[in-house]
């Protein structure tokens, strides 16, 4: 759309236009282009969960290459919304959303509990690194390229940038 409106308007500055100009850009998108989830709190049913997801993820052309990062933060964040947000209650959901677009990934994990006071907890994470439960956020932080929490701490965020692809020489 940017190429097209330049060389218009590149093309309008040398010739009299005989009227108004105006330029409209529509993009539209797949039926299937975001995924919407409930999934039940049952940690048995995360792998299952897990590879829908990331099966839409590779579908929409993400992560090809980091595919097994993908999954880890994928996974860690539902066995967080299932173990810790709903208590793996099974009258408790996880709801997710995919959300891509050309230039990211958009993952939205949330869960029916209470939520978690995410400042002190993150802190607590980064002051006892030789813990051998408890890491699962940091880890999330480290392979995603942002993470953000609603106020109440049960809805987690994550963006993902796409990586440009590259070129064979």
């Amino acid at each position: 759309a940017d190429h097209l409106y330049e060389s218009a308007v590149a093309f309008a500055e040398t010739e009299k236009l005989q009227d108004d100009f105006t330029f409209l850009a529509i993009r539209t998108k797949a039926a299937d282009s975001e995924l919407h989830a409930t999934f039940e709190s049952k940690t048995a049913a995360l792998p299952i969960q897990v590879r829908q997801i990331s099966s839409f993820i590779s579908r929409c052309g993400f992560f090809q290459q980091e595919r097994y990062n993908l999954v880890l933060v994928i996974k860690e964040a539902l066995a967080n919304a299932i173990e810790h947000g709903n208590k793996s209650d099974p009258a408790r959901h996880v709801h997710v959303s995919v959300v891509p677009d050309q230039k990211r990934l958009i993952i939205r994990v949330r869960d029916e509990g209470e939520g978690f006071p995410v400042a002190a907890m993150m802190n607590k994470q980064r002051k006892d690194p030789s813990g051998k439960r408890g890491k699962g956020l940091l880890l999330i932080e480290e392979y995603t390229d942002q993470v953000e929490f609603n106020d109440r701490g049960n809805e987690i965020r994550l963006v993902f940038t796409r990586q440009p692809k590259v070129r064979a020489s």
